[in-house]
């Protein structure tokens, strides 16, 4: 199931501060009186997600990746979504795309999702027109689960909007343009100093498939307790404290570190909230960086029954703190995820060099 609809990018916002989120590559811009992003509880009661216009007026905001995954044809793109006009309700809204898929890293639309003040969601092409309306109101302030699928082709594309996992609105013939996507952008506009209004956005996915997957929560899962795997040493008190980030990493406070290629530190997790259901994808993500000269890599572990996978070594680590983040589509044996395998695994970090 994992495997025919490969996950190639996703973000919950639960691991980081705001000002830490250019080191996982993402950037903002806003203008006019619109402040600059944050974050907020997230949108399903637990855990972060991500604020445009927090406490702003009228202007715009972006919010994209600074790199790019490798260019799809076809898409499946959701996210959770929340609009409060904070004074004069979906009045406040100036026609924003909420979403585009972009065929550049900032720029070039596929398609996009727009919200407008009358409260309907549209879909746009690649030319920004509508091609398609909703027939049920947006409330204000309300969470809802946008998707949107569909494939890149000059003529003769579908794409379909689907709303807390039900049918939204269809186009039928329509022109995406013949550039595939490579990232995505949330948009954010509200007009008038008198609309102050935010715009919250959580649990994103972007698959490289068309098909359906519905309304999805991505659950970040935090390290709890030591594995097998134990050669990483904390500088200060135990290695669970060190690394335990939950919503920010606090740089050199307390952390695990390594000089030996081939070292390797596991941890178990806390467990899926779910008892069973689809996986579509695991990420891993490793905050690190180097201090000393040379050329160090690090890569994630997974560790399932006895054996250790290591996975892609990251790029040569900077003395700066990044986040180097990997999808896994399947497990480490090239089967589907299943809730049981998640939750008895062990994840962690290897030096590669």
């Amino acid at each position: 199931m994992s495997g025919s609809s490969p996950i190639v990018l996703m973000e919950g916002f639960d691991h980081l501060s705001a000002a830490q989120m250019s080191t996982k590559n993402w950037v903002e811009t806003h203008s006019g009186g619109m402040n600059a992003f944050g974050v907020t509880t997230g949108l399903l009661g637990t855990g972060q997600c991500l604020r445009l216009g927090s406490g702003g007026n009228n202007g715009t905001a972006t919010f994209r990746k600074t790199t790019t995954f490798t260019g799809i044809s076809s898409f499946s793109v959701g996210f959770r979504y929340r609009f409060n006009g904070t004074i004069i309700g979906l009045a406040a809204l100036n026609s924003p795309e909420i979403l585009q898929l972009l065929t550049t890293v900032s720029s070039g639309r596929v398609a996009s999702i727009q919200l407008q003040s009358d409260g309907f969601f549209r879909i746009l092409n690649a030319a920004g027109s509508i091609v398609a309306t909703g027939t049920n109101l947006y409330v204000n302030n309300t969470v809802v689960h946008l998707e949107l699928t569909g494939t890149v082709a000059t003529s003769g594309v579908t794409l379909t909007l689907y709303v807390n996992g039900t049918q939204e609105a269809q186009a039928t013939n329509v022109n995406t343009g013949s550039s595939n996507v490579v990232n995505i952008m949330f948009n954010a506009s509200h007009v008038s100093a008198s609309g102050a209004g935010t715009d919250d956005f959580d649990d994103v996915y972007v698959s490289s498939s068309a098909t359906h997957l519905g309304d999805l929560k991505v659950e970040v899962l935090n390290l709890n307790a030591e594995g097998t795997n134990t050669a990483w040493p904390a500088n200060t008190g135990t290695k669970v404290a060190a690394i335990d980030q939950t919503t920010s990493y606090d740089s050199d406070t307390d952390f695990i570190s390594s000089s030996t290629p081939g070292d390797r530190q596991t941890f178990t997790a806390s467990a899926l909230s779910i008892a069973a259901g689809p996986v579509y994808a695991v990420q891993t993500n490793i905050v690190a960086r180097k201090d000393d000269a040379g050329t160090r890599q690090v890569a994630d572990t997974v560790r399932q029954g006895s054996t250790n996978y290591d996975g892609n070594a990251s790029i040569g680590l900077s003395a700066s703190y990044i986040v180097y983040s990997q999808i896994h589509d399947q497990d480490p044996t090239g089967t589907d995820w299943t809730v049981t395998t998640i939750n008895g695994n062990e994840y962690g970090v290897s030096e590669v060099v």
